[in-house]
């Protein structure tokens, strides 16, 4: 799948806030579990670093992440780096 920051910007959102899956599922995604690296977990296909909420990924020299901030401030942020 190929994906514009645009695209990015409205799935995140869309990812934490719970339009895209039953309450049950969403609840099992945001239980995170630790990933041996501070302040870093992982659940279903959820990212959690130091309180933002996304989605990671990486092909062989290229990765990109899209996140969100907490709830009481929401901000996305979504960038590629070639690795």
């Amino acid at each position: 799948m190929v994906s514009r920051t645009q695209d990015l910007r409205r799935w995140v959102p869309a990812l934490l806030d719970g339009r895209l899956l039953t309450a049950r599922t969403q609840a099992e995604r945001l239980h995170t579990l630790p990933t041996g690296v501070p302040r870093i977990s992982y659940g279903l296909g959820l990212l959690d670093t130091y309180g933002w909420l996304g989605h990671n990924g990486d092909l062989p020299g290229y990765a990109a992440i899209a996140v969100q901030s907490p709830p009481t401030r929401p901000r996305s942020s979504c960038w590629s780096i070639p690795t």
